[in-house]
């Protein structure tokens, strides 16, 4: 398996209005594949958490409020075949890619 550091950058992105509070599904799960997460900027003033469930529970990482711009050194990889929630209540976007 290669190291995550030989892998292509990030190509995909997804931006999220976040009008509805909650936790709210960004990233589809992707059968046998994992996202890597490489960073998630946040556009207002809102904390939170990104999670591989609906309840919140099975947490990625954790954002700090008034943060801004999260960049990972070494990108978050997600269990492969697991989806993305986020209840982060501004608006933000996450860069990530699928391997």
């Amino acid at each position: 398996m290669s190291s995550l550091r030989e892998l292509p950058k990030p190509g995909d992105h997804v931006s999220v209005d976040a009008s509805a509070a909650g936790i709210d599904l960004v990233i589809a799960a992707v059968a046998g594949r994992s996202i890597v997460i490489c960073d998630v900027t946040i556009q207002g003033s809102s904390d939170g958490h990104l999670s591989t469930d609906d309840a919140g529970s099975d947490v990625i990482c954790y954002l700090a409020e008034n943060a801004g711009h999260h960049t990972y050194t070494a990108p978050i990889r997600v269990e492969a075949g697991k989806p993305v929630y986020s209840n982060i209540e501004a608006k933000h976007t996450i860069t990530y890619y699928l391997i």
